[in-house]
C-alpha cells in the first residue's frame, strides 16, 4: 500500500471514528515537525490523521503563540464594570463617611459644653479624633477641619506640638524667660568650629538658648566670636617665643608721672627669654646720652646680647646708642610704626612696673632731677 492509499484510509477512518487527542499530543506532534525530527507524513501514520488536521493544529499553535507574546498592561485583567452598581457604592461609602463625621462633631461639643473639661484635653482629643477618622473615612486632614469647623492651621500647629512632647495650647501672656549665664554662652560660642565665614552648629545652640536670646542676637555674636577667634589665629601665627635667655634684649621708654612743672619719664630693658627686667631707671629727661650710658652699664654688668628691639623714639635711634650697639656688636631690630605688638612683650614689662614706681614716688614725695636708678 502507498503512502497515498494510507492517507486516505486514515482520512476515511478519522471521519468514522474521531480519535481525541490531548493538548499535550498536539503540541508534542507540532514541535516534533517544527524541530525537523519527523515529517509530517510520519506523524500523520502515527497519529492516523489527515495532513489538514495537523495543519489545522500548527495554524492554532502559532495563534496561541502570537496571543499569549503580545502586550499586556500590568497587573490583573480588567473585570467588567457596572458604572451604576459602582456609583451607588460611592454613595453608600460617601454617607457612612459623613455620618461618622457628624458623630465625631457631635461628640466633641458634647465635651466642649463640660464646665470641666480643659481646653488643653479638647484638642488633644480633637488631633485625635480627627487622625483616627482619616485613617476609616480617608478624607483630607483639611477637608476633616471644613467638617468640625476648626481652622486647618490650628489643626497643624496643635499636631505639631503634640508630635514634639508640648502641650497642643499655650498659656496666653509673655513666656518665663530662664536664667540667662552670658558667661557660659561666650564660653560655647569660643568652643564652636569657627570657619572663615561660616561656624558649626549654631543650630544646636540656638535650640538650647532659644528662649533666652533671639536668633539675630545670636548671630551677632557669633560673627563676634568668629571674627576674634580669626584674630586669635592671626596673632599666634605672627607670635615669636625666644627660648635662649640673654640672647634678646628689648628696651622701651614710657611717661612715669606728671607734676606741675615737669614730667618723669621711665627707661626699661628686659630680656625677653627669660622676661627678667633689669633695674629701670627714672628721670625727668631721658635723652639719647643716657639711654647709651645705661646701656653700657648694663652690657658690662651682663654681658651684651645679639639683638637689641627698640621703637622708633629719637633717642633710642640715637647715634650714641648706635655707637654703643656697634662697639658691642649688638643687632638693632626697631619695630614697625604704628604697630605696638611688635614689641608686646616690653609694651607689659612697662604696665607691670608703672603703678608700683608712681606709688614709691609720691610715697617719697621725690621728683629727683637727674636720672636715678631705683
Amino acid at each position: 500500500m502507498t503512502w497515498k492509499e494510507e492517507l486516505m484510509s486514515a482520512e476515511v477512518k478519522a471521519k468514522k471514528e474521531p480519535l481525541p487527542y490531548s493538548a499535550q499530543q498536539r503540541v508534542q506532534a507540532v514541535l516534533s515537525i517544527w524541530s525537523e525530527r519527523r515529517r509530517t507524513r510520519q506523524v500523520c501514520r502515527e497519529l492516523a490523521i489527515h495532513p489538514s488536521a495537523l495543519y489545522a493544529w500548527e495554524r492554532r499553535a502559532l495563534a496561541a503563540m502570537i496571543e499569549a507574546l503580545g502586550h499586556r498592561e500590568h497587573g490583573r485583567p480588567s473585570r467588567p464594570s457596572d458604572a451604576e452598581k459602582e456609583a451607588l457604592q460611592r454613595q453608600a461609602q460617601e454617607l457612612q463617611a459623613k455620618f461618622q463625621v457628624l458623630e465625631q462633631t457631635a461628640r466633641i461639643r458634647q465635651a466642649l459644653e463640660e464646665p470641666d473639661k480643659k481646653k488643653n484635653e479638647v484638642a488633644e482629643m480633637m488631633v485625635t479624633t480627627l487622625a483616627r477618622l482619616k485613617q476609616q473615612v480617608h478624607w483630607p486632614y483639611q477637608r476633616l477641619c471644613e467638617s468640625l469647623g476648626l481652622p486647618y492651621a490650628s489643626f497643624r500647629r496643635w499636631k505639631h506640638r503634640l508630635a514634639c512632647g508640648r502641650s497642643a495650647l499655650l498659656q496666653p501672656g509673655p513666656k518665663k524667660v530662664a536664667a540667662f549665664d552670658p558667661a557660659e554662652l561666650r564660653g560655647q560660642l569660643f568652643r564652636l568650629q569657627h570657619g572663615r565665614k561660616r561656624s558649626q552648629r549654631v543650630g544646636e545652640l540656638y535650640h538650647r538658648y532659644q528662649d533666652q536670646i533671639s536668633r539675630h542676637d545670636l548671630e551677632a555674636l557669633v560673627e563676634a566670636a568668629r571674627r576674634e577667634h580669626a584674630q586669635q589665629r592671626q596673632a599666634e601665627l605672627r607670635h615669636i617665643t625666644w627660648q635662649v635667655p640673654g640672647l634678646v634684649w628689648s628696651l622701651d621708654d614710657a611717661e612715669l608721672a606728671r607734676f606741675a612743672d615737669q614730667k618723669l619719664h621711665l627707661h626699661q630693658v628686659q630680656d625677653l627669654a627669660s622676661r627678667y627686667k633689669f633695674e629701670p631707671w627714672v628721670g625727668e629727661r631721658m635723652v639719647g646720652e643716657t639711654v647709651a650710658l645705661h646701656l653700657e652699664q648694663l652690657f658690662e654688668q651682663h654681658g651684651p646680647p645679639l639683638v637689641l628691639k627698640r621703637d622708633n623714639g629719637s633717642n633710642l635711634n640715637h647715634h650714641a646708642v648706635d655707637e654703643v650697639l656697634g662697639r658691642y656688636l649688638v643687632i638693632p631690630l626697631n619695630s614697625p610704626p604704628h604697630y605696638p605688638p611688635y614689641n608686646g612683650g616690653m609694651e607689659w614689662a612697662v604696665r607691670e612696673l608703672k603703678p608700683p614706681l608712681v606709688e614709691k614716688i609720691f610715697e617719697r614725695d621725690s621728683t629727683p632731677d637727674s636720672p636715678v636708678e631705683l
